[in-house]
C-alpha cells in the first residue's frame, strides 16, 4: 500500500479539523450584527477548531455564554460551536476506528485478557475484564454503587449513553511479529470472585479501570486512575513486556460472540 496507516489517520483528522472551522464559520454568519462580541469569539472558535483543540474552543464558548457577555445569539453560536467540535471527535473516533479495524491485523482475546471500549469519542476509555465463552466482567455505577457484573459484548459496548465506542480493544504484546493477547487465568479468577457489589463508586478511584488493575495486581487499587493507560502499565509489570497495544478484536456491539 504506497500511503502509510498513520497518513490516513492524519487525513481523516485533518478532514473532521476542516468540517469543524467551517460549521463554526457558518454560525458566525448567522449571528453577525448581534453583539460585537460575537465576531470575536467565532473567529478564536474556527482557529482553534482548526487546529484540533477542542477543549479549548468548549471552554471559550461556555465562558462567554456564561458571563452574558454577549445575547442570547451568541449564546447559540457557542452552543453550535461547541456542538461541531465534538462532533468532529467523534467522526475522528469512527475514522480511526475503520482504520484499526480494516487494515491493522485483529487479536482473538482469551480467558484472563483485559477489554476496553472507548468513551465520549475516545476522549475516555472503558476496561473489563474477558472471562471467556464472550462474557466479560466489569464494573458499573448503580445509585452511586460500584457494581461488579457479568455481561456480553453488546453490553459492554453500549452499556451506558457514555459508551461511544464501534469496537472492542484487547490488550496484547507483540510476539515474533504478530500480536497476542496478554492472559491470565489468575486474572479472570479474581475477576469472577468479585462479582457483586464493589463498594461505593468513585470517578477517580474507585471505577472500572481500579477493577481491572486489582483483578491484574492482585492488590486493592484506590489511587487516582482514569485512564487505561494504568491498566496498561499493570500489565507490563505482570507480564514483564515493553509495550502494551490495544488491539481491536473485530468485534463490538454488533456482535455476540468472538468466535
Amino acid at each position: 500500500m504506497i500511503f502509510t496507516i498513520s497518513a490516513l489517520i492524519g487525513g481523516i483528522s485533518a478532514a473532521c479539523a476542516s468540517a469543524a472551522a467551517s460549521a463554526a464559520a457558518g454560525s458566525a454568519i448567522g449571528g453577525l450584527g448581534a453583539a460585537a462580541g460575537i465576531g470575536l469569539l467565532t473567529k478564536g472558535a474556527v482557529g482553534l477548531a482548526a487546529k484540533g483543540t477542542v477543549s479549548a474552543v468548549a471552554k471559550g464558548a461556555v465562558s462567554v455564554a456564561a458571563k452574558g457577555a454577549a445575547s442570547a445569539a451568541a449564546k447559540h453560536v457557542a452552543a453550535r460551536v461547541l456542538g461541531t467540535c465534538l462532533g468532529a471527535s467523534v467522526v475522528k473516533e469512527v475514522g480511526e476506528s475503520v482504520v484499526k479495524n480494516v487494515v491493522c491485523d485483529r487479536v482473538k482475546p482469551r480467558r484472563g485478557s483485559i477489554l476496553k471500549v472507548d468513551l465520549v469519542g475516545g476522549q475516555a476509555s472503558h476496561t473489563g475484564v474477558y472471562l471467556g465463552n464472550d462474557r466479560i466482567a466489569e464494573v458499573t455505577e448503580v445509585d452511586g454503587r460500584a457494581i461488579v457484573r457479568v455481561v456480553g459484548l453488546h453490553e459492554f459496548v453500549s452499556g451506558s449513553a457514555m459508551r461511544s465506542g464501534i469496537y472492542i480493544y484487547v490488550a496484547a504484546s507483540e510476539e515474533d511479529g504478530n500480536y497476542k493477547a496478554l492472559a491470565s487465568e489468575l486474572i479472570a479468577y479474581r475477576a469472577e470472585r468479585a462479582v457483586g457489589e464493589h463498594g461505593h463508586y468513585r470517578l477517580t478511584s474507585n471505577n472500572c479501570h481500579n477493577f481491572t488493575r486489582s483483578c491484574i495486581t492482585g492488590r486493592q487499587e484506590t489511587s487516582s486512575c482514569l485512564s487505561a493507560a494504568a491498566v496498561a502499565a499493570a500489565l507490563r509489570d505482570k507480564f514483564g513486556c515493553g509495550h502494551v497495544a490495544w488491539r481491536s478484536t473485530g468485534c463490538g456491539a454488533g456482535d455476540t460472540t468472538f468466535a
